[in-house]
């Protein structure tokens, strides 16, 4: 029977194998350390025998895993979001315990199929981790620090090409079972099954890994333009005209002459800070200066006003003018946008927050010679769910583009966001351009691999060629959407039993609740009105509708 006094032990080790997990990411980076820290939670788990404990340790591990890991998020709230220090680390606090709350309903609901080691092991832990990993990345918009980008370079993340982030989570989670089932499986069966997955599972990602899924194209000749620009909250017109005279220093070199028509400038996000839509004509005349100078088309960001909305949109223009936009699809939460139930919260504080539209059906690629060049910028690089769309229609890019600007964010954070990029080439099979505005920009290759990294703080400009890549798009490419859909399904079909779980653990706690405000009387006590499930998922349906 589980013991009391023990309850407080294992949470303390969730806890530690949490923060173990966060090694994983940068700036460490240790692959070792994601498999011992979710290793040992899993053990953890596995001896727990209350599913409520269950829940407990599952949360205790989340917060252990995202307090360290997030830990840039202080920077930004404190430095730019002028927060006092204190109430920026309870902000940091709070946002840690929500995310932990994913691995927890994982960890409760996986509970309920413990009847062996290796059903657990082998079935329910993998399952219901990589179902709520998925659920994490579009219902909360933030995926970051999914164990998927602590496998780089291992065969896990080569089953990225198959089915992106989660058969990567899923390989991943499976391989941890299995060992658990060596640990502790009660039959030589369980065991063997266990360590016959594990072996197909490396194995499968090794034979995925060296396959060709792509064909080399002609090279083409990029500019990368890391500017190094003061990240500011409140530009001024001024400030954009500087900053455009500044940049357009950055493209005086010239190009060798076999390059002409097959060559283009990427700058970084923040280069221009004004609405495009609105810019002065002597601000205009600037644009059209640096593209003459350029002399190849230039890519830069800019925000770009249609009536009452407000996008923030990629532009390609040339010498002669607008070539193409590409509005950005994925918001940032409380970065770009706010959800109606929660706008009450910025106000409190007296912090600004951006009221954007996300953009829809524009993602066509830019021509460049032979080569065709998808844009993401920033924040939609942590959604591989997007790459499909880049490639309906037969556009078929043989290049991707991410630009970003980081400079909000200490150098863990633009470590951890280049490590994302490494997972989009490998679900793409395509090559990255990623353009930073002060630090980690950098080249990445169809396979995954960094060709380039710059400084990790400054300006810096680089020429580089680089190949394209073509041919039938990835398995992920064709049907890693579908694969999700699945993954939600098999969620909904358990949705009731995570329901029960919740309500019978916290529906007295409610209801006390209630009583204490005066809300509810005791002997007219509405349960539906306070059930936890209930209230959770109809935020969640609200948060998803306005994403």
């Amino acid at each position: 029977m589980f013991r009391k006094e023990r309850t407080g032990v294992r949470v303390l080790l969730a806890l530690l194998a949490g923060a173990v997990t966060s090694l994983a990411f940068a700036p460490l980076e240790s692959r070792v350390a994601l498999f011992v820290g979710w290793l040992l939670y899993g053990a953890l788990l596995l001896r727990t025998e209350k599913r409520g404990h269950a829940f407990l340790v599952g949360w205790a591990f989340g917060f252990g895993w995202f307090l360290p890991g997030l830990h840039w998020v202080l920077h930004s709230i404190v430095e730019y979001g002028h927060l006092p220090f204190v109430l920026g680390a309870a902000g940091l606090v709070l946002f840690a315990l929500f995310l932990a709350l994913f691995p927890a309903f994982a960890a409760l609901l996986a509970a309920r199929w413990r009847t062996s080691p290796a059903t657990y092991g082998l079935l329910a832990f993998p399952l219901w981790n990589t179902v709520f990993e998925a659920i994490r990345t579009d219902v909360v918009r933030f995926g970051w620090l999914s164990p998927a980008y602590g496998t780089l370079d291992t065969w896990w993340s080569d089953w990225a090409r198959i089915g992106g982030v989660d058969w990567v989570n899923f390989g991943f989670f499976l391989t941890v079972g299995a060992v658990l089932t060596l640990l502790f499986g009660r039959t030589v069966k369980g065991r063997v099954t266990g360590v016959l997955l594990a072996v197909l599972v490396l194995a499968g990602g090794w034979g995925i890994g060296s396959f060709s899924w792509s064909t080399p194209t002609a090279p083409t000749w990029f500019r990368l333009v890391q500017p190094g620009l003061i990240v500011t909250n409140r530009p001024t017109v001024a400030e954009n005209a500087g900053r455009l005279d500044y940049v357009t220093d950055f493209v005086k070199d010239p190009w060798p002459e076999e390059s002409r028509g097959r060559r283009a400038v990427l700058f970084s996000e923040s280069v221009v800070t004004v609405p495009v839509t609105s810019l002065p004509a002597a601000d205009l005349e600037r644009l059209r200066t640096l593209a003459l100078r350029a002399d190849a088309p230039v890519l830069f960001t800019g925000l770009r006003r249609e009536g009452n909305a407000v996008y923030n949109t990629a532009y390609w223009m040339d010498g002669k003018g607008w070539l193409t936009l590409v509005d950005k699809r994925r918001l940032v939460p409380f970065g770009e946008y706010v959800p109606s139930a929660l706008r009450w919260l910025p106000e409190l504080f007296g912090v600004r927050i951006g009221d954007m539209t996300p953009g829809a059906g524009n993602a066509l690629p830019q021509t460049i010679g032979e080569a065709k060049v998808a844009t993401l910028i920033c924040f939609e690089n942590l959604f591989g769910t997007l790459l499909p769309e880049l490639f309906a229609g037969g556009n078929d890019p043989t290049h991707l583009a991410v630009v970003s600007n980081l400079g909000w964010f200490s150098s863990a954070a633009k470590g951890q966001h280049l490590a994302i990029s490494r997972l989009r080439a490998i679900e793409s099979a395509r090559p990255i351009l990623s353009v930073n505005n002060n630090g980690d920009s950098s080249v990445i290759d169809a396979e995954g691999r960094v060709l380039l990294r710059f400084v990790p703080e400054g300006s810096q400009v680089e020429t580089i060629i680089v190949e394209g890549a073509s041919g039938d798009p990835t398995p992920f490419i064709r049907w890693g959407n579908l694969l999700r859909a699945l993954l939600y399904l098999v969620a909904l079909l358990f949705l009731p039993f995570l329901a029960f779980d919740i309500d019978r653990a916290l529906l007295p706690v409610c209801v006390r609740a209630r009583q204490r405000t005066g809300e509810l009387g005791v002997g007219a006590i509405s349960p539906d009105l306070v059930k936890p499930s209930v209230i959770g998922l109809t935020a969640v349906f609200q948060f998803i509708g306005e994403g």
